[in-house]
């Protein structure tokens, strides 16, 4: 079962999850002309998760916090990009029929 016989929503979730890793291993080791652009849209990528998961918590993170959040932060992505995917195949099949 290959790529193209996935469906949408796991489509979705894969490609949204992926980026989020992405962003989360290359933030901190930016240093390049466009790091503060790049920085900032990482702050705009995950900052509203971590904004929902501090105001929970109630104190800053430490030790084993912060896999808990990067945990979190990827199921949320993960279910964000099954979304879109999952509309986008409604979208898309509706369109042909």
């Amino acid at each position: 079962m290959g790529w193209k016989d996935w469906s949408y929503w796991l489509k979705g979730g894969i490609i949204l999850l992926l980026l989020d890793i992405i962003v989360l291993l290359l933030l901190p080791a930016i240093n390049t002309p466009w790091s503060s652009i790049l920085k900032t849209l990482g702050i705009i990528f995950e900052g509203p998760v971590y904004l929902i998961i501090f105001s929970y918590m109630g104190s800053s993170p430490s030790g084993l916090d912060w896999v808990w959040i990067y945990g979190v932060n990827l199921v949320i992505f993960f279910v964000i990009g099954s979304l879109i995917g999952w509309l986008y195949g409604r979208i898309k099949n509706k369109a042909y029929t």
